[in-house]
């Protein structure tokens, strides 16, 4: 992934406004298996404006959490037991052998694996675990969504590859495609669980697969909503201004035009966990 698309600088009001949280059960679903308890030492990478980072504060770790954006940084609340701290997933800056868990959300993808995974290991005390959490909007739950969707196809066709059958949806009728959605969660799911385990496990640094999963529903307001979308780097860079701008003033015509002042989001969560050697 290139740097721009690594670089929230611009967006990180939009993120800290519009991006949800992750849910506490989840937390608990990992604590529990990985055996990591209040007060434990963890890390956490990529923590953004500390959407995890809350969770992981409201169970009790001891938490240091590294992101290396400052205006992310900035944004990121004060919370107990939580120091934050300029650092990549390359360059930690942090004591070796000395955190029993590490973990990541919706930021791994930014990294450069080889160094990454080595570095990881390297503070990680022995037998401890690293954790890379993702979330997917399951557009397919909500018609609100699926609509949405319509317009991103007419003002972004380049920023979204949402399933290779995405060219022949103008020739399949509108009933169709919540199911070539599932069609395409379910290869993505399989395609993902694979490729996911595969790089955690290609240094030969970590072993024992964990794997979980949830689903939850986060209520967004209007504001919030505009502010998730115009917090996405990837698709602004890929759409350019202009066009990002003319779907921003769209998408707000339909939420206006159908008195949509709250959306609820399905998200599906999932967790690959690897323990060190």
């Amino acid at each position: 992934m290139s740097k721009d698309h690594a670089d929230f600088t611009n967006f990180a009001t939009a993120y800290s406004l519009g991006r949800s949280g992750y849910p506490a059960h989840l937390i608990d679903m990992l604590m529990d298996d990985l055996e990591i308890r209040k007060n434990d030492q963890i890390v956490e990478f990529g923590a953004g404006t500390g959407l995890i980072t809350r969770e992981l504060s409201g169970k009790g770790l001891s938490v240091t959490a590294l992101e290396p954006n400052k205006s992310m940084l900035a944004l990121a609340p004060a919370l107990p037991h939580v120091r934050y701290g300029e650092g990549s997933f390359e360059k930690s800056g942090l004591p070796g052998n000395s955190y029993k868990w590490a973990i990541a959300a919706c930021a791994f993808d930014y990294s450069e694996t080889k160094l990454a995974l080595t570095e990881i290991h390297r503070i990680l005390q022995d037998d401890g675990y690293f954790t890379i959490v993702t979330k997917r909007l399951l557009k397919d739950q909500n018609s609100i969504l699926m609509d949405i969707e319509h317009i991103v196809r007419r003002y972004l066709p380049k920023s979204r590859i949402v399933t290779p059958l995405l060219p022949l949806f103008r020739y399949i009728p509108a009933g169709w495609h919540r199911f070539l959605y599932k069609l395409h969660a379910t290869v993505a799911h399989t395609y993902l669980q694979r490729s996911n385990f595969a790089k955690l496990l290609s240094t030969g640094h970590f072993h024992q697969k964990i794997y979980h999963e949830t689903k939850d529903i986060v209520s967004l307001t209007k504001v919030q909503y505009i502010c998730l979308w115009k917090s996405r780097n990837k698709t602004f860079l890929a759409s350019g201004e202009r066009k990002f701008g003319i779907f921003i003033e769209n998408l707000q015509h339909y939420l206006d035009k159908h008195a949509i002042e709250h959306i609820e989001m399905p998200y599906m969560y999932k967790a690959w966990s690897v323990k060190a050697r």
